[in-house]
């Protein structure tokens, strides 16, 4: 494990993979990476449309078509990172 500390932010992260995330209305973004401090490797980059029937706004619904994607691409990580906005933020 590898303590990567700043300021306002202590993430403990391991040496495996980590799964980045992002997302707007239409796309769902993914890059799965080892984040190595040396040698950082891109190990995976995934863009899926947001299907119609999917809220993104509802942990539920979005939750699950999350899910569905990482078995698709035969995704499996302990750890993610998620970019919210503050004015997801609650």
């Amino acid at each position: 494990m590898i303590l990567v500390s700043s300021e306002r932010l202590s993430l403990l992260i391991s040496k495996k993979k980590i799964l980045a995330v992002d997302w707007d209305s239409c796309t769902l973004r993914m890059i799965l990476f080892n984040p190595d401090l040396t040698a950082p490797k891109v190990i995976k980059v995934i863009s899926e449309k947001i299907a119609s029937d999917v809220d993104v706004n509802e942990a539920d619904s979005f939750g699950r078509f999350i899910g569905t994607i990482l078995a698709k691409h035969n995704v499996k990580v302990s750890a993610s990172i998620f970019g919210i906005g503050r004015e997801r933020a609650f």
